[in-house]
């Protein structure tokens, strides 16, 4: 049995620390929407942390290593991985095509005023009939 990780190892897929990693980690703390092929509907979870590879996940969801899932991350979407690892409420997620780790922190951007939805809420609105 070989200590070496596989070719395929993701770094974030990963509770131990080991010198092959698949780029930086980001730590924070937001949800996702996770879905399991037996699921009929994505069930909520905590993301801890992050890198372009993969995703540390907390959840008491029974996962089993090597499961294919889908992932619900903000600001990117649906994102296809395996379960790389799996602790007592705890799973690494590698994932399938690297993400963009600052997508995922971006804000999301307010409307345009052009926008037909766009509601200015500084200006005065009065009542019609009434005077001040």
């Amino acid at each position: 049995m070989s200590d070496s990780l596989p070719d395929d190892h993701c770094a974030d897929a990963d509770p131990a620390p080991h010198a092959e990693r698949n780029g930086e980690r980001q730590s924070l703390f937001m949800h996702g929407a996770l879905t399991l092929a037996y699921m009929d509907a994505p069930q909520r979870v905590r993301i801890r942390n992050l890198s372009k590879g993969g995703v540390m996940v907390e959840s008491a969801l029974p996962v089993e290593m090597g499961e294919r899932l889908v992932i619900e991350l903000p600001n990117i979407g649906a994102v296809r991985g395996r379960a790389a690892w799996v602790v007592e409420g705890r799973f690494g997620v590698a994932f399938d095509a690297e993400v963009d780790p600052n997508q995922v922190r971006r804000k999301v951007e307010i409307t345009s005023p052009k926008n037909e939805a766009y509601v200015d809420l500084n200006k005065r609105v009065g009542r019609p009939g009434f005077r001040s």
